[in-house]
C-alpha cells in the first residue's frame, strides 16, 4: 500500500493536510484552476491526533516533501497551539510556519457568499436573497450537524 501511495505522491512538491474531504476537494479544485498540473497534493488528516501515523505524512518525510497544514477557523486556539507543538516535534515535524489557520469557520464559508454565487453562476433563476436564504438553511443545518457531534 505504502509503494502505491509513494508513487502517487512522488511527483507533488508539498502536501496539505486538511481537515476533510470536502476540503480536499475544494482547495484540490482551486489548486487546479489555479495551476493545470498542480504539484500539490491535499489528503484529509482524519485526526490531527493520528498524524504520526497518516502514511502520507510518513511518506512525505521519507520524500522529503514539504508539508502544510491548514485548519479550520472553529479549532480554539488552545487546542491548536498544543496540535502545533505536538507536530512540530513529532515524527511528522510540521514547523509552525508550514501550519495555518482559516479565519472563518470552514471552507465552505468562503464559497457560500450568495454574491458571488450570482457573479459566478449568473443563469440560477434565484436572486441573491433566494441564493442567501439557501445558504443560511445549509449554515443552520452544519450548526446543528455540529452541535450534535
Amino acid at each position: 500500500m505504502e509503494k502505491d501511495l509513494a508513487a502517487s505522491i512522488a511527483d507533488a512538491k508539498a502536501i496539505v493536510f486538511v481537515e476533510g474531504e470536502t476540503d480536499v476537494d475544494v482547495f484540490t479544485e482551486f489548486a487546479t484552476k489555479l495551476q493545470p498540473e498542480p504539484k500539490i497534493s491535499f489528503f484529509d488528516l482524519e485526526g490531527y491526533g493520528y498524524a504520526d501515523y497518516h502514511p502520507e505524512a510518513r511518506l512525505s518525510r521519507l520524500l522529503n516533501i514539504p508539508m502544510f497544514l491548514i485548519f479550520d477557523g472553529h479549532i480554539p486556539p488552545e487546542k491548536r497551539r498544543k496540535i502545533e507543538k505536538r507536530l512540530s516535534r513529532n515524527k511528522v515535524k510540521i514547523g509552525p510556519s508550514h501550519i495555518m489557520t482559516l479565519k472563518k469557520n470552514s471552507i465552505e464559508d468562503y464559497l457560500l457568499v450568495p454574491r458571488a454565487i450570482k457573479s459566478a453562476y449568473p443563469s440560477i433563476p434565484k436572486s441573491i436573497q433566494d441564493i442567501a436564504l439557501f445558504v443560511q438553511k445549509y449554515k443552520d443545518q452544519q450548526k446543528k450537524e455540529e452541535s450534535s457531534r
